[in-house]
């Protein structure tokens, strides 16, 4: 992000790095919705400038290339699967947008982390999920959900222990959100 307010002396303000590349970009409210090619829809929240961190995100499964916001509703653009398309509510005072067409996994907050971190999920409508740990080898390490939750915006703290309740060594895990319809994995990193 780039402070244009003097031309003449532009400055960088804050750096998200999306690990892709980034095609296109459509700015709505304090959020930034990005085509971000082969990682699919990606939201940065940008209302803090010097910090931007991802808020959401959607996987299309191939190449995203292209992205259109017209009033509510956002429109990603995928090589080969089509056009997609998410509903944002309009956004007033201090509301976050919410993707509803889609269930979402969000990237684990903090990535790296010792001893605990956060996941959240969203999904469009009350249904059974399951939220599983997995080592890099496809162990099932823990089970941090697997019952009916509500539609919307869900989450669930892994203490970085196993089903035993026992201390997990540090190093590459995935979690997986299992839906009726679908399943989304995710990696993050446990540090010790």
């Amino acid at each position: 992000m780039i402070d244009i307010s003097d031309p003449g002396s532009l400055s960088e303000e804050g750096y998200y790095d999306t690990e892709g590349i980034s095609y296109a970009i459509e700015l709505k409210n304090d959020f930034a919705y990005l085509a971000d090619g082969y990682e699919g829809l990606r939201i940065i929240d940008i209302s803090v400038p010097s910090a931007p961190e991802e808020y959401g995100y959607y996987d299309t499964g191939d190449q995203a290339l292209g992205i259109g916001i017209s009033g509510g509703v956002c429109m990603l653009a995928d090589e080969s699967l089509g056009l997609y398309v998410f509903d944002i509510p309009v956004v007033t005072g201090d509301d976050s947008p919410e993707v509803t067409a889609r269930t979402m996994l969000f990237q684990n907050v903090p990535n790296p982390f010792n001893p605990s971190t956060e996941i959240r999920f969203e999904i469009p409508r009350r249904m059974k999920v399951r939220l599983s740990i997995y080592s890099v080898t496809g162990e099932m390490i823990r089970v941090l959900l697997d019952e009916v939750v509500d539609g919307g915006r869900n989450r669930a703290v892994w203490d970085g222990t196993n089903n035993k309740g026992q201390r997990v060594s540090s190093g590459i895990y995935f979690y997986r959100l299992e839906t009726p319809e679908l399943f989304r994995a995710r990696k993050m990193v446990l540090l010790k």
